[in-house]
């Protein structure tokens, strides 16, 4: 296979650029949500999901290097949880649609005065064990250590508290 050129590196990187711009704008509109309307509620965090794992994915296949040295610079507990985020909302954006409705991965909250609090407040539900009978024998182990570190990492956390610390992470590496 032919080394890319140049240009292909620098398209490649605009592209990244371009799709952690777009993870940054879902965020944002995340801070924003105020949880008055469900579906839309709903759909933001799922959009964040989505992007959020798509940086991470492509940011590790572009600058692995410089993704694990920013990943060993945590202390262990640290890198842990990085990584269980990481791994527990690849469950939620695996089980999206699929399997599961975004509704029963997240638990809207109330405010102090009984109304409804900020999306970025809401918490992911802690789920029952899902049924792996429909999932392939190859992809049972994996889908079980994403469910896991979703219990561990995620359940019951508020989400802007999660989606937080994963996108302080990626933009603390460097992009080359």
């Amino acid at each position: 296979m032919a080394e890319p050129r140049c240009g292909a590196q620098v398209t490649a990187v605009a592209g990244l650029r371009w799709s952690i711009s777009a993870m940054n704008g879902s965020i944002g509109r995340l801070y924003k949500a105020t949880g008055t309307d469900r579906p839309e509620a709903l759909a933001i965090v799922t959009e964040a999901v989505w992007w959020v794992t798509l940086v991470e994915a492509s940011i590790q296949r572009s600058s692995q290097a410089a993704y694990n040295h920013t990943l060993l610079s945590l202390g262990s507990a640290d890198r842990r949880a990085t990584e269980g985020t990481f791994i527990g909302l690849r469950f939620i954006r695996n089980w999206l649609g699929a399997h599961a409705d975004p509704a029963h991965f997240i638990q809207p909250e109330h405010d102090d005065d009984g109304g409804e609090a900020p999306v970025v407040a809401w918490t992911w539900t802690l789920l029952p064990t899902p049924g792996l009978g429909t999932v392939s024998p190859r992809d049972r182990h994996a889908d079980a250590v994403r469910y896991r570190d979703y219990c561990t990492y995620l359940a019951r956390k508020p989400i802007g508290e999660t989606m937080t610390s994963a996108v302080t992470f990626l933009a603390d590496i460097p992009l080359t």
